[in-house]
């Protein structure tokens, strides 16, 4: 993934995502291959925090190859905010 720095913010160049088999995981009605494009960007440099977020959109569910329905709907777009936890390297 390529991210170029945007004043104090990364930002991270759009890439396509396919295949991400959610029956591998056994969660009741999400039986799913999710896939779409995803781009993102951070908001918040700390010192032991690194908080993203990540756009999906164009996104794609069909139904996965383990046993029970699939459930999951597509709504555009879809944000997710993922907030990360560590100790920042020199």
């Amino acid at each position: 993934m390529n991210a170029r720095l945007v004043g104090d913010a990364l930002q991270f160049d759009p890439v396509e995502i396919s295949g991400i088999d959610l029956s591998q995981y056994e969660i009741p009605n999400l039986n799913c291959i999710v896939g779409g494009r995803a781009e993102g960007w951070t908001s918040e440099l700390g010192s032991d925090t690194l908080e993203a977020t990540i756009r999906i959109f164009n996104m794609s569910v069909t139904k996965g190859p383990g046993t029970g329905e699939c459930l999951l709907t597509v709504t555009e777009p879809c944000t997710l905010t993922v907030v990360s936890e560590g100790v920042r390297a020199p």
